[in-house]
């Protein structure tokens, strides 16, 4: 993909905020936020909101987005849509 190497990759962050989950836990030893989906939309809607592009993509779970955009998206569903 070498289109990518045009986008500006700056604001993603690994690790400083997902733990690592016991292997007990969920069925395996995944990684997990520790503050649930619901306080952390706004802040993420705000983040969007602030960037100074005219489109932004955004990949994630359907989970998070069905609660950000008050839909259900299908699986790997393609969606544009104004925050």
């Amino acid at each position: 993909y070498p289109f990518l190497q045009s986008w500006d990759l700056s604001q993603i962050r690994e690790g400083d905020n997902w733990l690592r989950g016991e292997p007990a836990v969920l069925g395996g030893s995944g990684f997990y936020h520790p503050r649930p989906i619901e306080e952390r939309l706004e802040p993420l809607k705000e983040w969007l909101r602030g960037l100074p592009y005219e489109r932004v993509v955004v990949v994630g779970h359907s989970g998070v987005f069905d609660r950000l955009l008050g839909m259900q998206m299908k699986n790997c569903e393609l969606m544009e849509k104004e925050i």
